[in-house]
């Protein structure tokens, strides 16, 4: 890891939560330590950051919903970058992230797993053998692929304008200075992947980003320093 990298540590909270204590043991100085926690187990990661205030100054917890994957990205993209990420997205590849993914739910876990294998960084998990002995596990890294849509092409373009505007048609090919069949065909592979909707008022077709769109489209930049 290079040294002026930020080492930040994500991790799901549960009702368990020696296990979490017991994940420390295997992690180095961190400099960001995030608890993500739903309603229902948001005392645990209360109770988690008292105890580990005297260890780890900058300790945040991320209440977020329990099974909305999308939705979870997108609060770990606006609380790490500590940017809303429905205005400028700011966040640069200067993180290790590890994510300590043995508590939580799984949409939880599997979200801290894919923003340690896209920072560089590591996930593991802590189980409880027969013996009562703690064993830890370290996940390996995910090789994504979120070419779905091509960075700083056509389509990631588009759905950087609608996730914060809603266009017609007639007005997004304007504003991407493309014809309206191009941009018809676009719309098309972006509606069949899921990543866009099209809302009829009057005559007019309505172009709104997916929330799955919306947060594809972070994780895109996030893997690109954008």
């Amino acid at each position: 890891m290079e040294e002026n990298k930020i080492k930040i540590m994500i991790i799901p909270v549960g009702e368990q939560i020696k296990p979490i204590y017991e994940g420390f043991r295997y992690v180095e100085q961190i400099d960001k330590l995030f608890l993500i926690c739903t309603n229902k187990t948001s005392e645990f990661a209360e109770e988690i950051k008292e105890q580990m205030s005297n260890m780890y100054r900058d300790i945040n917890i991320i209440q977020t919903p329990a099974q909305d994957f999308n939705q979870i990205c997108l609060d770990l993209v606006k609380n790490i970058s500590k940017e809303e990420p429905n205005k400028n997205h700011n966040m640069t590849l200067n993180f290790q992230v590890i994510a300590n993914i043995t508590g939580g739910t799984k949409p939880m876990s599997f979200a801290s797993y894919i923003f340690a294998s896209l920072y560089d960084g590591y996930s593991f998990y802590i189980f409880k053998k027969d013996d009562n002995q703690m064993q830890y596990v370290e996940m390996p890294k995910l090789s994504l692929n979120l070419e779905i849509i091509s960075y700083k092409k056509t389509r990631y373009k588009i759905l950087g304008l609608i996730k914060e505007k809603q266009y017609n048609f007639t007005q997004l090919a304007k504003q991407l200075n493309i014809k309206s069949s191009t941009l018809n065909s676009h719309i098309n592979k972006l509606k069949k992947d899921r990543l866009v909707e099209i809302e009829l008022k009057g005559r007019e077709k309505i172009i709104k980003a997916s929330k799955t769109g919306i947060m594809l489209y972070y994780l895109i930049g996030v893997k690109n320093g954008d």
